[in-house]
């Protein structure tokens, strides 16, 4: 069932078709439907979703820094 994989496209503007190997093998792989039902039924929720919000989530807070260090003065003048 392997094989290349091969890319159709436009060739060189001329209206003709050209075909290229991509150099990626191609698989198919078949699934028995039967064995993904049974394992989504052992599924367990960890915890339960978060609630939706009721409007959008504002700007995170800034980073706290220790006062008189040197980033808190380049923090400062950013909001100067």
């Amino acid at each position: 069932m392997g094989g290349e994989s091969t890319v159709q496209g436009q060739g060189s503007g001329d209206g003709a078709d050209e075909e290229r190997t991509t150099g990626i093998a191609e698989f198919r792989t078949v699934l028995d439907g039967a064995a993904i039902a049974e394992a989504g039924s052992r599924a367990m929720v960890l915890w339960p979703p978060s609630p939706p919000w009721d409007e959008e989530p504002g700007e995170p807070p800034g980073p706290r820094v220790p006062e008189g260090g040197w980033f808190d003065g380049v923090n400062r003048r950013g909001t100067d």
